[in-house]
């Protein structure tokens, strides 16, 4: 079957449209390839360790396709086990995992450290929900699984090792510059008595000492001179609770110690002791009440009761972290009502309120002494630490309006100096303004949040726009769809015309008249003229058959078919299309007759 010019534009306009249709079903399945996003695993390995043991848990993070940049928010119970190493930030019960290799791979592990404190089962999470996994494209993937647990059973038989493995001591002289000081003998693990001499300016040493076990602990005591003699005393408890001290005598230049020296300096580097009057007394200078009898009130961990002197009089206070803490307890009258503990600052004499804060190493909030240099670019400011309003600084290294802080504190090894103190994880480091802009801290791992987070913002944005061109694409297939169809439904199939049933229109060809006058050439006309006139007419008329048939054959292939005017089809045959031929014989009066 042929189809006529009418037929082939409508198969034409079809075909458009069945090409249209494909490309814009392959444009659905490549966005959805796109926006709908792959699915990452993040399964969590389980440990089963002892009492003071660490275990290792593993994060996998794998895809059917490549896993990208990665920022994982776990958390565990801090009471049965405590963070040790291993992720970007940890302690408190939070700890974050980031990934920033772009390795090409399906699968992606970390490993983090913890360590036993109680029996019991820390379940070990990963909140999908503030977690993110983009794959190498910078889009977002759908997280799913994330649980594992540590079991910590009955330890094993605590540790008796509590010696150290090496020793430093620095001289911290009255403007608060630090010196490292030599000893002797050189130091040795099994030697535990050392000699050095100080000149008459230097106010205190500070002792860093590392152990062999890492169960033990350390204290230091009498880190404070006078002039003359001092000892130093480092003493090392083992797991098992044994002790190992180390001393170090120090001879500090001056003469005899003056009598604010000797006040504020127990006898023989010990602690003075309580006085035996443990009554409430006034204080002038705090408008309260000292609380003297520490049973009423509870002893905070770490504190020793003992004799300080404070306005004129010997008084009950604490002192802890190796000796470089003195707190007194203040209240609003005799009873006690509401009475807390202070933490008092000797070179200023003022008072903070008493904050220790609790992580993986626990700190006491304090004031700088007046002998302590704020880092340059440090504006003051206040920060809250357990709901406490704390003193603290942001400027230079540390950006103004962030979440790090500068806080002066003590830790649980009587270190006093300035800490960094991250306001969202409440992750404490230790600030080092030389190595501050060069040392990874809590701010370098707040930056690779940051920009994890950067990156899945941006990846929305690329969701977004291919979206809206989505939408933008589907309406102008939809515009062009209903051209296409207005355009076909022009073109009626009843305009179609088949070859094996031609519809063509009448052709209508001038009608020939054939007078033969015989009337006016009765006279001059033969009957044999008259013959060969009418067969060379009709000779013509033949010629003028075939032509004609001719002629309507190309129009058939060539043109659409004509309806008449009553809207009905005619059919034509090839002998319908000839001229017709009239011949009018005009009879003529016979002259003769």
């Amino acid at each position: 079957m042929k189809l006529s010019a009418g037929g082939k534009i409508m198969n034409r306009y079809l075909k458009n449209l069945y090409r249209l249709m494909l490309l814009m079903c392959l444009f659905v399945l490549i966005c959805s390839v796109k926006v709908y996003a792959a699915t990452a695993n993040i399964s969590v390995s389980s440990s089963n360790i002892g009492a003071g043991e660490e275990g290792t848990v593993t994060f996998t993070v794998s895809s059917d396709t490549n896993v990208g940049t990665f920022d994982l928010r776990i958390t565990y119970d801090p009471s049965v086990i405590e963070y040790v190493s291993g992720a970007d930030l940890g302690g408190n019960g939070l700890v974050q995992v980031l990934n920033s290799d772009l390795g090409q791979t399906t699968s992606v592990s970390k490993d983090v450290v913890f360590r036993g404190i109680k029996e019991g089962v820390s379940d070990i999470t990963v909140q999908l929900a503030s977690s993110s996994v983009l794959d190498m494209g910078a889009m977002a993937m759908d997280l799913a699984g994330g649980t594992g647990s540590v079991t910590v059973g009955n330890s094993v038989a605590p540790s008796s090792d509590n010696k150290l493995t090496s020793l430093q001591i620095t001289a911290v002289d009255a403007d608060g510059n630090h010196q490292e000081i030599q000893f002797e003998p050189a130091f040795s693990p099994d030697v535990t008595e050392y000699k050095t001499e100080v000149g008459e300016n230097i106010k205190k040493l500070t002792i860093a000492a590392s152990v062999s076990d890492a169960s033990s602990t350390t204290k230091v005591s009498g880190a404070k001179l006078v002039s003359g003699d001092n000892v130093t005393t480092v003493s090392v408890t083992a797991a098992d609770g044994s002790v190992n001290e180390y001393k170090i005598y120090t001879v500090k230049a001056g003469g005899e110690q003056n009598s604010e020296e000797a006040a504020d300096t127990p006898a023989d580097a010990g602690l003075a002791p309580v006085p035996e009057d443990l009554s409430p007394v006034f204080s002038n200078k705090t408008g309260k009440y000292v609380i003297q009898n520490f049973d009423t009130v509870g002893c905070p961990e770490g504190f020793t009761p003992f004799g300080f002197q404070f306005e004129d009089r010997t008084i009950a206070a604490l002192s802890g972290f190796n000796n470089n803490v003195v707190m007194i307890c203040l209240a609003d009258d005799e009873a006690g009502t509401n009475a807390a503990f202070f933490v008092y600052n000797q070179s200023r004499e003022d008072f903070s309120l008493y904050n220790r804060y609790t992580s993986e190493n626990y700190y006491v909030m304090l004031t700088p002494e007046s002998d302590v240099k704020i880092p340059d670019g440090m504006e003051e400011t206040t920060v809250q630490i357990n709901g406490i309003d704390t003193k603290a600084w942001q400027g230079g290294s540390i950006a103004t309006g962030s979440k790090d802080y500068l806080v002066y504190a003590v830790d649980a090894g009587g270190n006093i100096g300035f800490y960094i103190y991250n306001s969202e994880s409440g992750i404490f480091t230790a600030y080092s303004e030389s190595a501050s802009s060069s040392t990874p801290s809590v701010a370098s791992s707040d930056s690779k949040s940051d920009e994890l987070q950067k990156k899945i913002d941006d990846e929305m944005i690329i969701r977004i726009e291919i979206i809206v061109c989505f939408v933008i694409l589907c309406i102008i297939l939809i515009v062009y769809i209903g051209f296409l169809l207005y355009k076909i439904k022009k073109l009626s199939p009843d305009e179609e015309t088949e070859v094996n049933n031609v519809v063509m229109p009448a052709v209508k060809q001038p009608q020939k008249e054939l007078k033969l006058d015989l009337a006016m050439k009765a006279n001059e006309v033969r009957t044999e003229d008259l013959a060969n006139d009418v067969q060379n007419i009709l000779d013509n008329d033949e010629s003028l058959k075939e032509t004609d048939a001719a002629s309507v054959s190309e129009n058939v292939n060539s043109d659409e078919s004509q309806k008449n005017n009553d809207g009905e089809k005619k059919e034509v045959s090839l002998e319908d299309t000839s001229m017709e031929l009239g011949i009018v014989f005009v009879d003529v009066e016979d002259n003769d007759k």
